[in-house]
């Protein structure tokens, strides 16, 4: 049982597809919840029972399961994570095999400082939208997938933000160079 805000409405002949922006099955007022990952808090407690890390292969539904071809069922092999490898490379607009393959990339080459890279680059797909950040995926990809500094470069430029731009430009610890 993993917790969570219920956002949609609950509706059993309902396609399952991803759930995006202005989505009719979103309750009104909810897609707030949605868009700032409120709905996601509750999942605290799956990490404070054990069920669940910080970090890790997102848990996905039943049906998803079955229709996963057996190399990726590796996903499994660790915890799932209230967020992952896959979340802040794309998330949604990834297709299942995409974020299958970042899942087994994680469930390969986990250490303590990519959870770590993980946990931040979640914070600036919060703050800057899962909208922005997709299309960071492009222009961030030229650089290495774990150098703090792309990312940052990359989600400060992104996010339109005049003063962390002029942050950015004064501080060359961050230059791309």
């Amino acid at each position: 049982c993993i917790y969570k805000f219920r956002t949609m409405y609950m509706d059993p002949n309902r396609v399952i597809t991803q759930t995006r922006v202005g989505d009719p099955d979103v309750v009104p007022y909810c897609g707030f919840l949605r868009r700032w990952k409120i709905d996601e808090l509750p999942q605290i407690f799956n990490v404070l029972k054990g069920d669940m890390s910080i970090v890790g292969p997102r848990p996905c539904l039943l049906s998803t399961y079955e229709e996963m071809p057996v190399w990726a069922r590796r996903r499994f092999e660790m915890r799932p994570g209230t967020t992952g490898l896959a979340q802040v490379n794309g998330s949604i607009a990834l297709t299942w095999e995409e974020r299958w393959k970042h899942d087994i990339h994680y469930v390969n080459a986990c250490t303590f400082s990519m959870d770590v890279g993980i946990v931040l680059k979640t914070v600036w797909v919060i703050l800057c939208g899962d909208d922005r950040f997709r299309s960071l995926r492009k222009s961030a990809s030229k650089v290495a997938r774990w150098s703090p500094s792309s990312w940052m470069v990359a989600a400060i430029q992104a996010s339109g933000n005049a003063f962390a731009r002029s942050f950015l430009a004064r501080h060359s610890i961050f230059s791309r160079g």
